[in-house]
């Protein structure tokens, strides 16, 4: 389930795929409020690092279980 947030002349796809938690919610600002479009784009790029961040540690995670299993086989 993902929403998408649009603002203007882009559009923000937020959800679950990443199996983080989403961004509940639409969020279509009027012509007098940027702020909320300023933002939601704010808050999409936060969970973009995070995601990001933690999938670089569960990679950096699997390679040093991956040494760990090849040392002991040999």
């Amino acid at each position: 389930m993902s929403n998408i947030v649009k603002a203007k002349s882009f559009r923000i796809y937020t959800g679950q795929e990443s199996g983080a938690a989403a961004v509940q919610g639409n969020a279509v600002p009027s012509e007098n409020s940027g702020k909320t479009a300023e933002r939601v784009l704010e808050h999409a790029i936060k969970r973009a690092r995070l995601i990001h961040d933690e999938a670089v540690k569960r990679a950096e995670d699997l390679i040093k279980k991956a040494e760990k299993e090849s040392e002991s086989i040999r």
